[in-house]
Formats: structure tokens, C-alpha cells, sequence
């Protein structure tokens, strides 16, 4: 594996958004710099498409350092100095392990090797399937799956209870039209709008209440909180969107699930041995 690459995937390891920490604005300023500039080479190197400038300007024990090793530092506003010093540093460092902690050195490199290579594998996968879908598969998606249904809105409260023939008992009661029961109901939202869409029901509900009508009640549902009963209040009437306005969507959940085929694809034929 090129040297270069090797010293970007292991800056990899820690980027901000997987919680390493800097004391102080400067640290912060200098993590975010850095990380900016590492992502950037190992997209390039990833891509293929790095810039190539084999412009030797530093030497660390043997080990070449080029113009294009800084590039990313550069890039993301370091002054050239400031980006080769902090590259020579990271040379040397990287250095230090292998010498010092091979073993775990090799195991690291490895685990972010595995890292870069699958998202690899899921960026040039996904670019090839994105451009082999076409308007007319967009147009069978929406077809198909895209239901004025699925943007109606519904006002609902629950009952909750731990017991299930109390359960049982405040469904019967609503069923036959007892009306004092509502009493004993908290809507699913608060607030002056309590409408919610069924995807963004809690515990996966929308199924359920899909099945119900206006004014009406759900027999007691066992769930891991507890036992729960429905009470669709309302329904607001929902309006298909036109294709245009979910186009991008449709074709982002065609490209993933066609990645996700291949990636079957290939897990199918890998000989993997559970030990």
C-alpha cells in the first residue's frame, strides 16, 4: 500500500465527528483543518483521481515526502510550511509504531484498511448504479409505492398500562361508546397541532392505526413498554406529491437498494465461517 495513503488512513482513525477532542479554540480550529485535509486525500486517493505532483520536498529516514502528500493541508488553508511540519511529524509518528507496536500496528492498519476499501466499494458501486437508473424506473417506484395514503395525518392518543386486562377492559368500555374512558388518554403529540404522519409514529404503530377510521379504538397491543390502546381521533386527508418534488428520493432508495443486492450478491458467494 502506498506510504501516503497508509499515514491518511490512519489520521482517519480520529476525526471529530467520532468524539477525539482538542483543548482551546486553537486545537479545534487545527483538528477541524486537519481533518477537512485528510478526508479530502482519501477521497482523492480513493477516487483515483489525486493530482499527481511528485515534487520531492522533504526526506524523514529514507521515506519521501512530495508536494502532493501536503496538497490536502494546503487545500484546507495551512501554509505550506506549517502543512509540510505537521506532515513530517505525522511521518515520524507513524514511524515510531511500526517500530515500536508492529503487531498492533498491523492490526490497526488493517482494521482501516477494511474501512476505506468498503467505503471504496460503496461510493464507485453506488456512482455506476445511480447512472443506471432510469426515469422510467423512478416512474414504476412512484407508481407502485408512492400513495396519497402515505401522507395522510392522524390524531391520536394512547393508553398505557402495565396490566393487560385493564388493557382489555378500557378497550371494551371505548368500544361500546363509553365516553367518560377518554379521560384516561394522553395524545401522542402535544401542542396546538397534534397531527402526526404514520412514519412518524412511536414503536412502529403506523402499521396499526393505518387500519383504523376516525373516532375509533385499537384492541390492547403488548409491546415492551407496556400494554397500549389506540384512539384515532381525526385523519387528515393527505396529497400525493408530484413526482418531481421526490424524484432525488426515489432515486436514492433505488440506488441503495441495488447496493445492498450486490453487496448480498457478494456475501452469498464469500466462504465466512462463524468460529
Amino acid at each position: 500500500m502506498n506510504r501516503s495513503l497508509i499515514y491518511t488512513l490512519t489520521a482517519l482513525v480520529c476525526l471529530p465527528s467520532i468524539g477525539c477532542s482538542k483543548s482551546g479554540a486553537e486545537g479545534l480550529s487545527a483538528t477541524t483543518a486537519q481533518s477537512k485535509a485528510d478526508i479530502a486525500h482519501a477521497n482523492s486517493s480513493a477516487n483515483g483521481t489525486a493530482k499527481t505532483s511528485q515534487k520531492l520536498i522533504a526526506v524523514v529516514d529514507e521515506e519521501k515526502i512530495t508536494e502532493d502528500d501536503i496538497r490536502p493541508l494546503m487545500e484546507a488553508g495551512v501554509e505550506k510550511a506549517i502543512a509540510l511540519d505537521r506532515y513530517i511529524n505525522k511521518v515520524i509518528a507513524a514511524q515510531a509504531a511500526e517500530k515500536q507496536y508492529k503487531t498492533d500496528a498491523q492490526v490497526a492498519m488493517k482494521s482501516v484498511e477494511r474501512e476505506v476499501l468498503s467505503q471504496l466499494f460503496i461510493q464507485k458501486t453506488g456512482q455506476r448504479i445511480e447512472g443506471q437508473i432510469s426515469s422510467a424506473d423512478i416512474q414504476s417506484y412512484y407508481d407502485k409505492n408512492v400513495k396519497k395514503e402515505d401522507f395522510q395525518q392522524y390524531d391520536v392518543s394512547y393508553y398505557l398500562t402495565q396490566d393487560k386486562s385493564d388493557a382489555e377492559t378500557v378497550s371494551q368500555e371505548a368500544l361500546l361508546g363509553k365516553r367518560e374512558v377518554l379521560a384516561r388518554f394522553k395524545p401522542i403529540r402535544e401542542g396546538a397541532d397534534s397531527y402526526v404522519y404514520l412514519k412518524d409514529m412511536p414503536y412502529g404503530l403506523g402499521q396499526v392505526i393505518r387500519q383504523l377510521k376516525a373516532d375509533s379504538f385499537s384492541k390492547p397491543i403488548a409491546l415492551r413498554n407496556g400494554f397500549f390502546v389506540l384512539h384515532v381521533i381525526g385523519i387528515k386527508e393527505g396529497k400525493r406529491p408530484e413526482l418531481s418534488a421526490v424524484n432525488s428520493e426515489i432515486k436514492t432508495i433505488l440506488m441503495n437498494q441495488r447496493l445492498n443486492k450486490e453487496l448480498e450478491d457478494h456475501r452469498s458467494i464469500a466462504k465466512i465461517e462463524l468460529k
